[in-house]
């Protein structure tokens, strides 16, 4: 139980700020018939946006790893009474678990959009393909 709670420290901080950035994808204003959109500024919010959230959530895939071999910390994880084959799953297997969240949050956010709901079924797949591929390499790079 230690080792799951100290996987999760390791990973909470980047976790939750991906997860706030990929909840504030669905909040940008898709309407330029609207007197009050600047377009201007809701294509540089949105770009942010979609390049910071993969890029923190690459960091909290880095983290899980990185974080204890750049403190010197792994060393001493595998001196732990513990098999080796449970760390390799606990580590592994939260960090699937939050990079899965970050994903699934971002699709659920990117189709609250009026355009997305606007478009169908044929436009969202292409987002969320891709968007998944590139999921599957932060978290094989993660590793």
């Amino acid at each position: 139980m230690n080792l799951v709670l100290k996987e999760i420290r390791l990973l909470l901080p980047g976790w939750a700020i991906s997860l706030l950035l990929a909840l504030s994808v669905g909040l940008i204003p898709q309407n330029p018939y609207n007197p009050y959109y600047d377009y201007i500024l809701s294509n540089v919010l949105s770009m942010f946006l979609y390049l910071l959230c993969p890029a923190t959530l690459m960091m909290t895939a880095l983290s899980s790893f990185g974080g204890e071999l750049n403190s010197g910390t792994f060393a001493l994880l595998l001196a732990q009474p513990v098999s080796r084959n449970r760390i390799w799953w606990t580590k592994t297997l939260l960090l699937a678990a939050a990079v899965l969240s970050v994903w699934l949050t971002w699709c659920l956010s990117y189709g609250v959009q009026e355009s997305t709901r606007a478009a169908g079924w044929y436009s969202s797949r292409q987002v969320w393909l891709p968007t998944a591929l590139f999921m599957l390499a932060v978290y094989s790079g993660g590793l």
